[in-house]
């Protein structure tokens, strides 16, 4: 009997939650950087092999933040927690032997669904000793009710044969959801805005990053070349500035690093054009973020009771 089900995967931003997802699915699905708040939709990655079939649902980091923009990335966690059959757990030990409020809600909210809970102690490879280890894994095991705690290192790898041992115990007998050599639910478009978005994190190191948004304009395949037409959003006309550099320079950057990732991505030739534009605040205005693809409808008070 074949097995088939969703894994959400959860936790505080920057927490190794996407590179784990890439790791296992051996593809770049989630772009992945040091900042925190990095993934902003529910990717959707779809591992099949022999009778088993697991579609995780990578999820943004959540965090107790009021803007418009915060609030969609938290209305994402939760709805892949919603419609998931087992939740992936993602967190970090702290040597002062704390909890916060973030992770207190999470689990509070994930143990109100009566569905297991796997609780993956990430980064493991920052312990210098086993007994820092096992000091870790008891300290979780008093913060809640989890059906397994495993310890990995998303970074620097993991043992994929046990997790997929350990992750079979609890998805249920089901046909599989999609076609055997289907990966993602996601288009070129996304992965090209995703791509663009990404090397706009790694280059500058100020609040921009947060305040942008990138749209395809034109995707167009002339003589086996992809022509690329991409508009960069910012919220303010200063963020604009650094965006574009002195003479254009930070923008060659961005573009020429951003083809290339992209035609390592697609496996296609790509001719990209690239255009900054400022929609001011956008991030802040509720029609606007639904105008770039950001739909919002959550109040988070109601997450925090």
């Amino acid at each position: 009997m074949k097995k088939a089900g969703y894994i959400a995967i959860v936790g505080r931003p920057n927490a190794g939650k996407s590179t784990f997802l890439n790791q296992f699915l051996g593809e770049n699905l989630s772009i992945t950087t040091h900042k925190a708040q990095t993934t902003r939709d529910k990717i959707l990655g779809v591992f099949t092999e022999d009778n088993l079939q697991i579609i995780f649902l990578d999820s943004p980091g959540l965090h107790i933040r009021k803007k418009e923009i915060n609030l969609f990335m938290i209305k994402e966690a939760i709805s892949a927690i919603k419609e998931a059959d087992v939740v992936l757990l993602f967190v970090e030990y702290n040597h002062q032997k704390k909890i916060d409020v973030v992770e207190e809600k999470i689990i509070e909210h994930i143990s109100k669904r009566e569905k297991p809970i796997i609780l993956i102690l990430n980064k493991i490879d920052k312990f210098k000793n086993p007994m820092e280890l096992m000091e870790a894994i008891n300290f979780w095991n008093k913060q809640g009710k989890f059906d397994d705690i495993i310890p990995i290192s998303s970074l620097k790898g993991f043992n994929k044969k046990l997790l997929i041992k350990d992750f079979k115990k609890y998805i249920p007998e089901h046909p599989f959801y999609y076609p055997e050599d289907y990966l993602t639910d996601k288009d070129e478009r996304f992965t090209i805005a995703e791509l663009i978005r990404e090397q706009i994190l790694l280059m500058i190191n100020e609040e921009i990053p947060y305040d942008t948004a990138v749209r395809v304009e034109k995707f167009a395949t002339i003589d086996g070349k992809l022509h690329l037409e991409v508009t960069v959003i910012l919220a303010r006309e200063s963020q604009k500035r650094v965006v574009i550099g002195s003479k254009g320079e930070m923008l060659q950057k961005i573009k020429d690093r951003a083809s290339k990732t992209i035609t390592e991505a697609l496996n296609k030739d790509v001719h990209l054009r690239l255009f900054v534009r400022v929609e001011k605040n956008w991030n802040k205005i509720g029609k606007k973020m639904e105008e770039f693809g950001y739909k919002n409808s959550i109040n988070i008070d109601n997450f925090l009771k």
